[in-house]
């Protein structure tokens, strides 16, 4: 459901760690999808809604766009130092 950029950017941004070398199941990774859309994920809320499941991935699109975007950078510096 989620390319390989998208749940990884998605683990970094929610979980503030390194992501798992395989995505967590889909009930997790939609949890932390609804959190990018204000669901708060306690004890008792049940599932998330469907404002926070349309609002949460735009912001983890947007979160994969940016991490795509410093990886390049990163990977133009470390090309342009080693050419100078």
């Amino acid at each position: 459901m989620f390319d390989e950029a998208e749940w990884k950017a998605l683990y970094l941004v929610t979980q503030r760690q390194e992501p798992p070398e395989a995505p967590s199941s889909l009930d997790t990774m939609i949890r932390l999808v609804a959190t990018l859309g204000g669901f708060l994920n306690r004890k008792r809320d049940g599932f998330p809604g469907p404002q926070t499941l349309w609002i949460g991935p735009q912001r983890a699109a947007d979160f994969a766009l940016a991490l795509e975007a410093q990886r390049a950078l990163e990977s133009k510096r470390s090309v342009d130092s080693s050419s100078g």
